[in-house]
């Protein structure tokens, strides 16, 4: 299970170590959980988020090495760090998914629209 929230996420707004590489309209990955039988989902739900047409941010726990793994397969790049609302600390990460394309007349379209 996770959920990927369009907009803007409050606890990113301050990055400690880094910065975002571009000020867009973003997406977030958020509570991503599996019941660890199925082989893979992580990066089936990563690639899914990546697909929907917006940049994409996440942030995990530092000691979280297989969610750092599958973000940073995925293309993700740690930004920096973010404090969560109850303070913990968390690893940012961006990914630039395709946002733009070419339709068949020439228009360019978000990627989810086409």
């Amino acid at each position: 299970m996770f959920c990927l929230i369009p907009g803007d996420e409050p606890t990113y707004r301050i990055m400690e170590d880094g910065a975002w590489p571009e000020d867009l309209p973003y997406a977030t990955i958020h509570r991503m959980a599996s019941a660890g039988q199925v082989r893979g989902i992580g990066q089936f739900c990563i690639d899914w988020c990546l697909r929907q047409g917006l940049p994409v941010r996440a942030d995990t726990h530092a000691d979280n090495v297989y969610m750092q793994r599958a973000l940073e397969k995925s293309g993700f790049v740690r930004c920096g760090r973010i404090y969560t609302e109850d303070g913990s600390p968390r690893w940012a990460y961006y990914h630039k998914a395709a946002t733009q394309k070419a339709s068949p007349a020439g228009d360019v379209v978000r990627a989810a629209d086409g």
